[in-house]
C-alpha cells in the first residue's frame, strides 16, 4: 500500500492499516505541507497548540477562552508557567521536558492524555498545550492524547493535526510515539492485563455508551427525503432555505412570526428586523457553514429565542441558512435538546422524518458535547460548573417544566460570544435600534452627534478625572445628558447604576425620534455593561443574548467585575420567573 492511498484511509480503528508506517514514512509526512505556523492553533475540538508568546499572554488565553494549560516545557528557559502565573480561573500542569531526541517523554504520555481527556470532559473546558516554538514537545503530547484517548493510528493523528497546524516532533519523540502506536496496535490484551487497563477497558465501555459522529452521519444518511424550500419539522417550527426566508408573502401566508437566521452576515443571508418590519420578530446569528466554528456559544440564546416564540400566541417560527440543511438545522436539535430534553439521537430521528438534514462533523460534535452535558445534567440534581453555569436558586420559585430551569452560561463562554469579532471598533456604533455604544472621540464630536440626530447621551465615565463633559457641554445641541462616574476597573461596583440608567435610555428611546449615545473612554467596558442591563432589564433579554446582539455590532469587552455583577442582575431577573413579562423582542443577534 502507497504512503498516499494510505493517509486517504478514513480515520478510525486500530486494524485499518495492514502495515505500520516506518519512522522515516512519518518524517515524510510531516515534511509535507507549509512549514510555518501560527502562534496558537485549535488542532482539535476546544484543544489548541501554541507557542511560549501565547502561553505568556494572560489576556490571549482569555479571549481564547482557555479553561486549562499543559506546559510540555514546564521549568525550562521562557516556560516557567505555574499555578501562580495563571491564577484560579485556569487549571495549571506542567512537563518538565527538553525539546531533544535523547529526553524520553513516553512517561508523560497517558498522564498528560488523561489530563487533557479529563479537561475536556469538564463541560465548557479549553485546554492550551504549549513548549518553547509548539512544534515538537507539545504536539508529541497531543499526538499521544489522539492515539491513546481517541484510537487513532499515529499517521491518522499527524494527518488530523496537521490540517490545522504545522507540527514537527523531533526525532526522538517520534520514536517513542511509533512505539505507543505499534503497542496499542498489537498488544491491545497486554495492555488491558497491565497498569493502564482498567483505562483502556473504561474507554471501550464510555464507546458503546455514547454515540460517534459517525453514528450520527448513518442516521442522517438513513433519510430519503428530497431537500425543499421549507418543512415543519415540529409544531410550529419551520427549517428553510434563504429564497422562502427573503419571501415575506410566503411566511405570512404560512403564519410565521419569528424568525432565526443561523447565517447572518454580509457574505450570507442578509436579514434584519427592518426588512421584516412589524409583522415578524427577526433574531439573526452570523455563523459560518465551517469545520472550526464555534455555533455552540448560540445554542442556548438560539433556544430561547425559539421557546419563547413557540409561547407567544399563535407563535410559529422559521430557522434558515442558505439551504436550510446545516446551520439551521443544528439550532433546531439544539432546542429540542435544551427545551424538549430530547436526546440527540432521538431528535435527529425526529427531524429526518421531516426534513433532508445534514450538519456539518463540526456541528456534530458539538451537539455530542452538549447531548453528554444533558445526560449529566438528568444524573445529578445541581450542576457544580455546567456548559451553562450555575443553577438559578430562589426560595419563592421552584422551577417546573413550565418555567424552565435557567442556566446561566460561563464566563468563559459569554468572553467567546464577545469575542467573535463580527463588530466593529469605530469611534461610534449603533448597536441596537436606535442605541450607539462610542468612546470618548464620539461623545465630544457634537457636528457628529447632531448629524446622527442623537437626542441623548448617557456618559458611563463622568467626573473630573474621566471624560468630564456634562450637561452644559451639550446644551448648545439640543442633547439631554446623564452621567455615572464610574472607574474600569473589576473592583469597582456598577451595579447600583444599572436601574437609573435603563430607566434613562428606556426614556430616550420613547419619543419617536430619540437617539442615544452610551460611551465611556474606549466604548468598551463602562458603556457596553449599561446597554447590556438595559438590554436585560427593559428588553427581556438573557445576559448571553444581550452579549450576542451587541457584540454582533461592536466589539465589546466588559472588564471581569463588571461580567460577574451583570450575571448577578441576569439571575435576579430570571429567577423571578412568571413575575415578570419576557417577551421574544430580545433583539436580532444579527
Amino acid at each position: 500500500m502507497s504512503m498516499q492511498s494510505t493517509m486517504n484511509n478514513p480515520q478510525g480503528a486500530y486494524a485499518i492499516f495492514p502495515t505500520i508506517p516506518s519512522v522515516k514514512d512519518l518524517t515524510e509526512v510531516l515534511y509535507g505541507g507549509k512549514r510555518f505556523g501560527n502562534h496558537v492553533d485549535e488542532v482539535w475540538p476546544n484543544l489548541f497548540i501554541g507557542d511560549m508568546s501565547v502561553a505568556n499572554d494572560r489576556y490571549s488565553l482569555w479571549k481564547l477562552g482557555i479553561t486549562h494549560v499543559l506546559n510540555a516545557a514546564h521549568g525550562r528557559m521562557y516556560c516557567q508557567g505555574s499555578h501562580d502565573f495563571h491564577g484560579s480561573t485556569v487549571d495549571y500542569y506542567g512537563v518538565p521536558a527538553d525539546d531533544s531526541p535523547s529526553f524520553d517523554l513516553s512517561p508523560y504520555f497517558f498522564p498528560s492524555a488523561d489530563y487533557i481527556q479529563n479537561a475536556l470532559n469538564t463541560t465548557g473546558a479549553r485546554v492550551f498545550v504549549h513548549c518553547a516554538v509548539g512544534v515538537s514537545r507539545s504536539a508529541s503530547l497531543v499526538l499521544a492524547y489522539l492515539i491513546i484517548h481517541h484510537r487513532y493510528t499515529l499517521l491518522e493523528a499527524i494527518n488530523k493535526v496537521k490540517e490545522r497546524r504545522w507540527i514537527f516532533p523531533n526525532r526522538g519523540f517520534l520514536k517513542q510515539l511509533h512505539a505507543l502506536d505499534v503497542k496499542l496496535r498489537k498488544n491491545i490484551d497486554l495492555i488491558q492485563e497491565g497498569g493502564f487497563g482498567q483505562k483502556m477497558s473504561a474507554l471501550k465501555g464510555k464507546r458503546k455508551e455514547y454515540l460517534s459522529v459517525k453514528d450520527l452521519q448513518k442516521v442522517l444518511d438513513s433519510c430519503k427525503l428530497h431537500l425543499n424550500q421549507i418543512d415543519e419539522v415540529w409544531p410550529n417550527i419551520y427549517i428553510g432555505n434563504v429564497a422562502v426566508a427573503q419571501n415575506k408573502g410566503a411566511l405570512l401566508k404560512l403564519g410565521i412570526t419569528h424568525v432565526l437566521n443561523a447565517a447572518h452576515s454580509k457574505r450570507g443571508s442578509i436579514g434584519n428586523q427592518s426588512f421584516y418590519g412589524n409583522d415578524l420578530v427577526y433574531c439573526g446569528i452570523p455563523a459560518d457553514d465551517s469545520t472550526y466554528f464555534d455555533l455552540d456559544v448560540y445554542f442556548q440564546p438560539a433556544a430561547d429565542f425559539i421557546h419563547k416564540a413557540l409561547k407567544s400566541p399563535d407563535g410559529k417560527v422559521l430557522v434558515h441558512c442558505i439551504m436550510g440543511m446545516s446551520r439551521s438545522s443544528t439550532l433546531v436539535l439544539a432546542y429540542l435538546m435544551i427545551h424538549r430534553h430530547l436526546p440527540l439521537k432521538q431528535a435527529l430521528q425526529k427531524l429526518i422524518q421531516k426534513r433532508a438534514i445534514y450538519p456539518n462533523k463540526n456541528f456534530l460534535a458539538l451537539l455530542l458535547d452538549l447531548d453528554l452535558q444533558m445526560k449529566r445534567k438528568k444524573k445529578t440534581s445541581t450542576l457544580r460548573r455546567g456548559f451553562w453555569g450555575r443553577r438559578c436558586r430562589s426560595d419563592r420559585i421552584r422551577p417546573t417544566v413550565e418555567s424552565e430551569i435557567f442556566l446561566q452560561p460561563m464566563d468563559c463562554q459569554l468572553q467567546r460570544l464577545m469575542w467573535t469579532k463580527n463588530g466593529s471598533s469605530n469611534h461610534l456604533d449603533e448597536v441596537q435600534p436606535r442605541i450607539y455604544i462610542g468612546d470618548m472621540y464620539a461623545a465630544k464630536d457634537k457636528r457628529t452627534l447632531q448629524a446622527r440626530h442623537i437626542t441623548h447621551v448617557l456618559n458611563a465615565a463622568d467626573g473630573k478625572f474621566n471624560v468630564n463633559t456634562g450637561q452644559s457641554f451639550y446644551r448648545d445641541a439640543n442633547i439631554t445628558y446623564h452621567g455615572v462616574e464610574a472607574f474600569d476597573m473589576p473592583s469597582f461596583n456598577l451595579s447600583p447604576f444599572f436601574y437609573r440608567a435603563a430607566s434613562f435610555i428606556k426614556n430616550a428611546l420613547s419619543a419617536p425620534t430619540g437617539k442615544v449615545l452610551v460611551h465611556c473612554a474606549m466604548g468598551l467596558s463602562r458603556s457596553s455593561t449599561l446597554v447590556l442591563a438595559y438590554l436585560m432589564i427593559h428588553d427581556n433579554m438573557t445576559l448571553a443574548v444581550a452579549i450576542a446582539a451587541v457584540s454582533a455590532n461592536r466589539n465589546i469587552s466588559p472588564n471581569a467585575g463588571f461580567l460577574e455583577q451583570l450575571r448577578e442582575l441576569d439571575k435576579q431577573l430570571r429567577c423571578q420567573g412568571p413575575s415578570r413579562s419576557w417577551n421574544t423582542n430580545g433583539g436580532h443577534l444579527r
